[in-house]
């Protein structure tokens, strides 16, 4: 019996579709995430906000916004978390998270996350938002059933933070304000009883 062996087309139509499969699995676009920055509270365009994508401690790209405020860095789909950091001088630094997971069935992501008009606040500011955006990412962004998006629930979350932030400014602003009154008849007090004396 003869054994029957595969030459010619035959091979050449078989290597195609095993690495074209292959390689569509292997070739997803990378996420893009981008935007641009507004300075508050005068909503003016950001130059020279640097932009900076970590993977844990380690820096893996960096770009500094243009003249309109605009930047795009992008991230390799299914490689982990990533954290993108905004920083400017005399501003406040903050953050946001991107889980990079893409299901298996997408093979091309069309686009990454947009943030229009990202709003950076300077580091002195007595508004509240300052502190959350310190200490909280100000957004999560994950796969959502088609495309990459802002994770809501967390949005409500921070939302959440930031009206208990501003409930306790005024708070403070209250006890401030009864301190410096104090204060203040404290030393028409002082300024009595030298007068008296």
């Amino acid at each position: 019996m003869k054994s029957r062996t595969f030459s010619g087309p035959f091979c050449v139509i078989f290597l195609f579709l095993a690495f074209s499969g292959h390689a569509q699995k292997e070739d997803i676009l990378p996420i893009e995430i981008f935007g641009n920055v507004v300075g508050m509270p005068s909503k003016k365009n950001l130059e020279g906000v640097v932009v900076s994508v970590y993977k844990g401690n380690f820096k893996v790209d960096e770009v500094k916004t243009d003249r309109k405020g605009k930047f795009s860095v992008f991230i390799t789909p299914n490689s982990g978390d990533y954290q993108v950091r905004f920083s400017y001088p005399l501003h406040a630094t903050m953050y946001c998270m991107v889980n990079s997971v893409v299901p298996e069935k997408f093979t091309v992501v069309d686009k990454g996350h947009g943030f229009p008009d990202l709003p950076m606040w300077p580091s002195n500011t007595k508004d509240v938002n300052v502190y959350a955006f310190r200490d909280n990412p100000f957004a999560k962004i994950r796969w959502e059933k088609k495309s990459f998006g802002e994770d809501l629930a967390y949005f409500e979350l921070f939302k959440r933070k930031l009206d208990n932030l501003e409930e306790l400014a005024n708070i403070r602003q209250k006890e401030l304000d009864e301190i410096t009154m104090k204060d203040k008849l404290l030393i028409l007090n002082l300024e009595d009883s030298l007068l008296d004396a």
